[in-house]
């Protein structure tokens, strides 16, 4: 977004008397005459926003707040003319024009107005950041609207210091934009990536709350190009933005301490010769664990198969890490389990967020599945959902949360 700034303005005292023309008119850095009437008080913080190369800023005026202020850079030895219109045409309204001192405090250089406007060249062989203050009248209405306009009067275009509204950027050769710009690329450039170049864009100042998201050069999503350009980002796609896997932080363990990822409860379902529904859970705590397996009979084929007793095991224990994305389970020694109940467990993350834990049972391969839900107790008529979150590091577990019951 634009930035808003505090500048500090020097106010002139009464004895100061500075002429008001009709303009055209050329405000000269550096004109001792106006200079010298003028007799300072002590510094007043006040609010203004940049101005930018070619682009009309409107802004209002009222009774409380007869004046704005707005600024631009200029380059050493710059030229610029400086326009101020009124809505009403019939109306007066001017401008007085400032360089912002070192110290924080203005210089006044000069003041200009006429009736419906007016314009002025400002010239200054110091450059810096030159203070715009529009004002304007008003008769029964209890505001103005009034449009600021700043454009390069030089014939080489040399007069701001930073690429302005349009300009080239992201490219070798080509300037940071000024500040609150952004730099815009088309998606066809995949954001400056192979050297693509873009151009100066102000950023949106107002948004539609909607949901047509799309992929930020930042890898963010946003729920809009809109909202992409209020944040200051160029799109590269249409769509969400897949997350992106860095290996870096993949390990589970760090410092031999079991990573908080591998605690919880988690949960394996699936069939066996198409006969028996398995349901393995395993809960992981500090130090401990307990493991349940119930293998229930599947109606497929009609009645035989489906008098055969449902099969349950449990075990509890302690466990140990062999390796740093493994965990050994220790059973107790009463009741002893069948050995290849003794599981190594490693913990597998892709970068949608699923969580899994990875182990041999029985001989076969299985992935157990976290389950989130076990994590958070919801209240009577509530019920758990488990919702993905956006990320541009994996890992990025989904996070559970309480929602009203169906």
């Amino acid at each position: 977004m634009r930035l808003a700034t505090t500048i500090l303005l020097a106010l002139a005292a009464s004895a100061c008397t500075t002429a008001v023309t009709d303009g055209p008119a050329v405000i000269t850095d550096g004109d001792s005459t106006a200079l010298g009437a003028v007799t300072y008080q002590a510094p007043l913080s006040v609010p203004s926003e940049r101005l930018y190369y070619g682009v009309e800023a409107g802004l209002s005026v009222d009774r409380d707040g007869p004046s704005r202020f707005r600024h631009f850079d200029l380059l050493p030895g710059g030229k610029v003319d400086v326009a101020v219109f009124h809505e009403d045409g019939r109306r007066r309204a001017g401008m007085r024009v400032y360089r912002v001192n070192p110290t924080g405090t203005l210089r006044f250089l000069g003041e200009v107005a006429g009736r419906g406007g007016t314009i002025a060249r400002v010239e200054s062989r110091a450059g810096g950041t030159i203070v715009v203050e529009a004002f304007g009248t008003f008769a029964n209405r209890q505001s103005a609207v009034l449009t600021v306009l700043v454009e390069c009067a030089r014939r080489d275009g040399q007069c701001a210091p930073n690429p302005q509204p349009g300009a080239l950027c992201g490219t070798r050769g080509a300037g940071s934009c000024d500040e609150g710009l952004y730099c815009q690329f088309e998606p066809r450039v995949e954001c400056g990536r192979w050297d693509g170049g873009g151009t100066c864009a102000i950023p949106a100042q107002v948004c539609v709350d909607v949901w047509e998201p799309v992929c930020g050069c930042d890898g963010v999503t946003y729920s809009s190009a809109c909202h992409a350009s209020m944040a200051g980002v160029s799109v590269e796609f249409s769509g969400e933005c897949a997350p992106v896997c860095d290996p870096s932080v993949y390990a589970p363990i760090k410092d031999d301490v079991l990573n908080v990822h591998s605690h919880g409860t988690w949960l394996w379902h699936g069939q066996v010769d198409n006969f028996y529904d398995v349901e393995s859970r395993l809960r992981l705590n500090d130090g401990d664990f307990s493991y349940e397996q119930v293998w229930n009979p599947t109606c497929l084929h009609g009645d035989p198969p489906c008098r055969v007793a449902s099969r349950f095991f449990s075990m509890v224990g302690g466990w140990e890490q062999p390796s740093p994305s493994t965990v050994q389970l220790l059973p107790e020694a009463e009741p002893t389990p069948p050995e290849e109940l003794a599981q190594a467990f490693s913990v597998v993350q892709n970068c949608e967020g699923d969580m899994r834990l990875r182990t041999t049972e029985l001989g076969e391969e299985r992935d157990f599945i976290r389950d989130f839900c076990a994590d958070i107790e919801c209240a009577e008529g509530e019920q758990c959902i488990v919702e993905p979150v956006m990320c541009i590091r994996a890992p990025c577990p989904p996070m559970p949360r309480c929602v009203p019951a169906q």
